[in-house]
């Protein structure tokens, strides 16, 4: 878990942030050593992925960013959800779902069609504005 400072952009460079660290964790362990450490790792601290948010969500000048890309595992699957670590990216959980005749829904707008909450057996699912008995229900 190495630790330096640098200036992070978004993917699109919309969003820029200095921070004082970034850590790349490998373990469970190593977020909870970091997050009970406030001086090593200063506040805010922002957990990003892939980077590719068009807002400021992680923005950490001063403080401390969590780069989640090395925690990238598919924990589990089954014929309902998929379990991942935070530095899963989609392509590879689809992959992993295609090996088992499964797959992601039908997501063209990741704002309104929050994909953790569906059911994977039903791959074409619309955002619930649209269709409400889509819904993830309670």
């Amino acid at each position: 878990m190495a630790a330096k400072i640098a200036v992070v952009r978004n993917w699109e460079g919309t969003a820029v942030t200095r921070p004082r660290v970034i850590v790349k964790p490998k373990r469970v362990e190593d977020i909870q050593t970091i997050l009970e450490n406030a001086k090593a790792f200063p506040a805010p601290v922002r957990a990003v992925g892939a980077n590719y948010s068009q807002t400021r969500c992680a923005v950490a000048d001063g403080g401390t960013i969590i780069d989640m890309t090395a925690m990238n595992r598919i924990l589990e699957i089954n014929e309902r959800w998929v379990r991942v670590q935070a530095g899963a990216q989609f392509i590879d959980v689809a992959a992993a779902l295609e090996q088992r005749g499964l797959q992601l829904p039908v997501n063209p707008d990741l704002a309104t069609s929050p994909w953790a909450l569906r059911d994977l057996r039903r791959p074409r699912t619309p955002p619930c504005p649209q269709a409400p008995d889509s819904c993830p229900r309670a």
